[in-house]
């Protein structure tokens, strides 16, 4: 009994419990760091712009840059990129999703709203769209930078072949990225639209300056009736509102509005280059040399309803220019028919 109590007082052995628990507790650290360890990458994946870890992880973008338009721009498009112009994308929430929004953003500010899905661990599709264009990029991950094809494609903007013939705009060339930080993307200020501009060769027409021009001036055959110029943020341009006043012969082909809610609802009309060479011109404005009809019901009656490359010859007068930096449709009125008909 003297033995067992002083065995009792003296309590288990704590050296050897101690080293049993040291070892129990080693081999529970192991397996725990075995299991929180990351496991082999399937591919290259980009990394967020926020520090993992961060309150902003989950909802951080990914930014990428090339040497060249996003939007299929170039020469040879109503809104020609300038020299050393580069492309942005812009992906929400890369690291962490499968899938979310983005944006498309050259470096002078024209923007597409757009989307993004992963295909692959190593691969994503960019889809971009407007009432204009649609800009899809197939992309393929690597260690050197992001690679793949950029395709655009817009059955609201037509161009014609060399023979003449109306054809829809369509681009497809390759494209090449590099990681960039978000904070560098520049801020949109329009949104894309596709006009083409046939053999990149300049829009013909009578240009004048706007801030210049004061009513009663003569631009051609037509006279300044008014005109309203403010100079934008953006890049120190003009836009506006440019009337003039006279009667004028035009010789061209039936044209639909692009905007889908419009295109068959108003007439529209594109001048041939001789007719569209004896139009005013806003300086720096290069759209193609087309208008719609104020007076919709006699344009209908005359012309037929809203069509493509019905060819005709006409008189207008109330030439109007609205010069903006988008989705701006300059307007005339319709005075007779002089000869149509005839389908090109």
């Amino acid at each position: 009994m003297p033995d067992l109590l002083a065995r009792g007082k003296e309590g288990p052995d704590l050296e050897a419990l101690g080293s049993s628990a040291m070892r129990f507790l080693t081999g529970c650290l192991t397996a725990m760091v075995l299991a929180c360890a990351p496991g082999p990458e399937s591919g290259p994946r980009l990394d967020s712009s926020t520090t993992a870890g961060s309150p902003a992880a989950d909802s951080a973008a990914t930014c990428l840059v090339a040497a060249q338009s996003v939007l299929a721009r170039g020469a040879g498009t109503a809104t020609t990129v300038t020299a050393g112009v580069h492309g942005w994308i812009r992906l929400e929430a890369f690291a962490v999703a499968d899938s979310s929004a983005a944006r498309l953003v050259d470096s002078d500010g024209f923007s597409l709203d757009a989307a993004w899905r992963r295909q692959r661990p190593d691969s994503l599709v960019v889809s971009a769209f407007n009432d204009f264009v649609r800009v899809e990029m197939r992309l393929q991950l690597a260690d050197s930078g992001v690679r793949g094809t950029m395709t655009a494609h817009s059955d609201a903007a037509l161009e014609r072949t060399s023979t003449g013939a109306l054809s829809e705009f369509r681009r497809s060339r390759t494209i090449d990225f590099r990681r960039a930080p978000c904070d560098s993307m520049p801020s949109p200020v329009a949104g894309a639209a596709i006009d083409v501009l046939p053999h990149a060769t300049p829009r013909s027409g009578i240009r004048f300056d706007p801030p210049s021009l004061r009513s009663g001036m003569r631009v051609g055959d037509l006279i300044a009736d008014s005109v309203a110029a403010r100079r934008t943020v953006a890049d120190s341009s003009f836009v506006g509102i440019a009337r003039f006043r006279g009667q004028i012969e035009l010789s061209g082909w039936t044209l639909r509005n692009p905007d889908p809610d419009l295109h068959r609802i108003l007439t529209c009309f594109e001048a041939d280059s001789a007719s569209a060479a004896r139009l005013p011109r806003w300086a720096g404005d290069e759209r193609r040399a087309w208008f719609c009809f104020t007076n919709r019901a006699e344009a209908a009656r005359a012309l037929g309803p809203p069509s493509e490359g019905v060819r005709a010859t006409i008189v207008v007068d109330e030439f109007t220019i609205h010069r903006g930096l988008s989705d701006e449709v300059n307007s005339a009125r319709l005075v007779r028919l002089v000869r149509g008909g005839m389908r090109g």
